[in-house]
């Protein structure tokens, strides 16, 4: 059983599609530091706020130290998203002495106004991040509250406020390659997707797949089922065995645990993790 983990793409911002990628090889993605990892990403990221504390006249000096109020959607020990998230986290806090960090596992959408308050008024956090899309309200709520704190969410487009932020990568282009190694992986030409929502950042991981896999194997299709969550275990091993059941020989997931990837893994199937490696 061998089990291929997608680097995070590391270009900025959403805007591309992942049909732009028809017309170039493989070489030019391999000459594009594909190699990077969402650590990498991460590291700019929170740098970069950490900078703007200082220069955004937000009455914080450049030499203030920097509390990270790390607000995490699912358990850090899950081997995926957030997992990578908070790699990142213990990294930047190990490297930069003047960066510390408070850590707050599986907030939901109800409590993190809630969370986020006491990281600031309790533990003096001046960034929060918050690692998912469904935290866009909550995180302009916050940063109206907080005018001199930094917040960060992940997935979004909104910043109604001068102190938000959201952040994401290019990750169709590793889902690309990935595609073109399931199209040439599938004998029965089924290939499972475990998917979370139907949302921009997961269509565009499923297109990108599919674009791939037609590259090299023209019948070749991406079978989805949806498991309307980032996080649940359960239902994410039900839909990849529903998947398994239906004739698909490899699996790809995007969802916030490896589940997916230890069912295929029991059934000696080809699996794509992701967010993190998960072939250990």
């Amino acid at each position: 059983m061998t089990v291929f983990s997608e680097d995070r793409g590391c270009l900025p911002g959403w805007a591309g599609m992942a049909r732009e990628f028809r017309c170039q090889s493989l070489e030019r993605f391999r000459r594009e530091r594909m190699k990077k990892f969402l650590v990498l990403s991460f590291s700019v990221i929170f740098l970069l706020g950490i900078c703007g504390l200082g220069l955004a006249g937000s009455g914080a000096q450049s030499d203030k130290d920097v509390v990270l109020g790390c607000c995490w959607m699912a358990p850090v020990g899950d081997m995926g998203w957030t997992y990578a998230h908070d790699q990142a986290r213990a990294k930047l806090v190990k490297k930069y002495p003047f960066v510390t960090s408070v850590v707050r596992e599986s907030v939901s959408v109800p409590d993190m106004n809630t969370v986020a308050s006491m990281m600031i008024d309790r533990k003096g956090a001046n960034i929060i991040i918050m690692n998912g899309a469904q935290f866009t309200d909550v995180a302009q709520e916050v940063a109206k509250e907080y005018p001199d704190v930094m917040v960060a969410y992940t997935e979004g487009f909104t910043h109604k406020y001068p102190n938000v932020a959201y952040y994401f990568g290019a990750i169709y282009q590793p889902t690309y390659l990935t595609g073109l190694m399931a199209g040439a992986l599938t004998k029965t030409n089924k290939i499972g997707f475990v998917a979370a929502m139907p949302l921009p950042q997961v269509n565009m991981r499923i297109n990108a797949m599919a674009i791939g896999a037609r590259e090299v194997n023209p019948d070749a299709e991406i079978i989805v089922k949806w498991t309307n969550s980032w996080f649940d275990p359960p239902t994410e091993g039900e839909v990849t065995s529903s998947l398994i059941a239906e004739g698909c020989d490899v699996i790809a997931q995007h969802q916030d645990s490896p589940t997916a990837v230890t069912t295929a893994a029991s059934k000696k199937l080809w699996c794509f993790g992701y967010d993190a490696d998960m072939s250990k």
